[in-house]
């Protein structure tokens, strides 16, 4: 097992997968079945069967994957994942504020765009080409300085 190496001297902003406003939200009509491992907090597609599974990969982003807790780590030895392993339930939301990881620096007001093979969120101007992403409603709603940083994204 590692030992600590980092100590914050501030609260995160967020994490990433998480509700901002709990009360402005809106769902798929059911939890679909992640037909791969997905990351919660990033993009997930239709699956096989459109509106009961879900996936990595695609060409029609169903929502972000909420994060939850319902995955037991059993093992002390293994890290800190944001892994929600095929054969499990999602919590797909498709309407709110949610806290995301940037890839990139992010300006407020820049679109969302979906990269389908990872799931993982671009930022950029509306109606940009960005490849192997498409754009989604959302948009950002706070800044990022860096990549890796704690941003809001929304689409109501």
């Amino acid at each position: 097992m590692a030992l600590q190496t980092v100590v914050n001297k501030e609260l995160a902003v967020g994490v990433a997968g998480d509700l901002v406003n709990v009360t402005d939200k809106m769902y798929t009509a059911v939890n679909p079945i992640a037909e791969t491992d997905v990351t919660a907090g990033c993009f997930v597609c239709q699956g096989t069967d459109a509106l009961k599974q879900c996936k990595l990969g695609g060409t029609i982003p169903m929502g972000i994957a909420q994060r939850v807790y319902q995955y037991n780590n059993e093992s002390l030895v293994a890290g800190a994942s944001m892994t929600i392993p095929a054969g499990s339930g999602v919590s797909v939301i498709k309407k709110g504020y949610v806290y995301v990881a940037a890839t990139a620096a992010a300006t407020v007001g820049q679109k969302v765009f979906a990269v389908l093979a990872t799931g993982a969120i671009k930022t950029g101007a509306a109606g940009a080409t960005v490849s192997g992403a498409v754009e989604t409603d959302w948009s950002v709603l706070t800044p990022a300085t860096a990549a890796g940083d704690i941003i809001v994204i929304g689409n109501i």
